[in-house]
């Protein structure tokens, strides 16, 4: 009923396991443990996860972040689809906070330059900020809540232990190979190509609103 904040309610089930004298009934081969998943690895490391995206929010990281990629590859519509591409931000988050991140600058751009949605570059744009998200998130063992998922039943039912190297092992290859593919699947069918930027300089001028990296 929204009575209580969302992360209030959560924490119902310790209350109401007391309430109903279910407290301890877990037994497991280490002891009674009724409340082991709240502090489990999987959730500390999802907890972390969290908080790395709020600092990152925080301070602007991501916006600065993709600006300055923007910046850096030129006014090529292709490249610039490439370069916003959130494949690496979302190899230290998650693939929903990466793109509720990076859309709105992609959205905002598209605005600055005059564009509309039934430009190439728009729906480019816009579609490989969300595809990219799923791709990069592949690459790393906190890029995605199911690859922290996986791990944690992998060690669960098999007894190995995937450290954050052995991820990036198998699912870098994957994200290297696949995010050039999809950008260039998107340029060539909606013509991104082919959409006329104009000037660009305010990207350049966004990013110098964003004054010097602080310490934060």
């Amino acid at each position: 009923t929204s009575a209580l904040p969302i992360w209030v309610t959560a924490l119902l089930p310790i209350a109401g396991s007391i309430v109903l004298n279910l407290a301890g009934m877990e037994v497991t081969e280490e002891g009674v443990n009724a409340y082991g998943s709240y502090a489990a690895p999987v959730t500390m490391m999802c907890l972390g996860v969290f908080v790395l995206g709020a600092v990152i929010e925080k301070w602007n990281l991501h916006r600065r972040i993709a600006l300055s990629i923007i910046n850096m590859v030129g006014g090529r519509p292709s490249m610039i689809v490439f370069g916003l591409a959130t494949a690496v931000i979302s190899m230290f988050m998650s693939n929903t906070t990466a793109v509720a991140m990076l859309l709105p600058i992609a959205i905002a751009l598209i605005s600055q330059l005059g564009l509309t949605k039934k430009d190439g570059f728009s729906v480019g744009l816009i579609l490989i900020v969300a595809y990219a998200a799923s791709i990069g998130g592949m690459a790393t063992l906190i890029g995605s809540g199911t690859n922290l998922s996986a791990g944690g039943l992998i060690k669960e039912l098999t007894g190995i232990s995937m450290s954050f190297t052995d991820w990036l092992i198998i699912g870098l290859p994957f994200t290297i190979v696949l995010l050039p593919l999809a950008t260039l699947l998107i340029c060539k069918m909606f013509k991104v190509g082919q959409t006329d930027l104009g000037d660009t300089k305010v990207i350049r001028e966004e990013l110098k609103a964003l004054g010097k990296m602080s310490k934060g």
